[in-house]
């Protein structure tokens, strides 16, 4: 498959090529597009994801860490007055939505990117003479 794509021949069929970057894109977005050779997309893609991913981690993570100190203080010290931290839910949503259509744009774009591609590559179709 390496070889076949140095020398700019696509390997398998039309529907495999599509299937294989929709496939790659699900697995994480800007595979799909890297494997058909665009970059930047990949990049923008892959950076929006993982960033996107990061800070719902974040969103989650640091009061989960935080109310565990403040259990773990009250524990040892009952007169302890600190405060739980509470989850933002509005905040995380949002981020998982972003995440979420992030994930499915780049999905999308690998799909169409691929099917216009396989168009560009069979060439126009014929035109059907007996139909005049």
């Amino acid at each position: 498959m390496k070889g076949s794509l140095r020398r700019g021949k696509p390997a398998g069929t039309p529907k495999e090529r599509v299937r294989t970057a929709v496939f790659l894109s699900a697995v994480m977005p800007g595979l799909g597009q890297l494997s058909q050779g665009r970059w930047i997309s990949a990049f923008v893609y892959a950076f929006a994801f993982t960033l996107l991913f990061i800070l719902i981690m974040v969103t989650v993570l640091v009061p989960l860490v935080t109310n565990l100190s403040v259990a773990l203080s009250f524990a040892a010290d009952p007169t302890c007055q600190r405060p739980f931290v509470e989850v933002s839910f509005l905040r995380l949503f949002s981020l998982f939505g972003l995440c979420l259509i992030v994930y499915l744009a780049a999905l999308i774009d690998a799909y169409r990117s691929q099917q216009r591609r396989t168009a560009e590559r069979s060439g126009p179709l014929p035109s059907d003479s007996s139909a005049s």
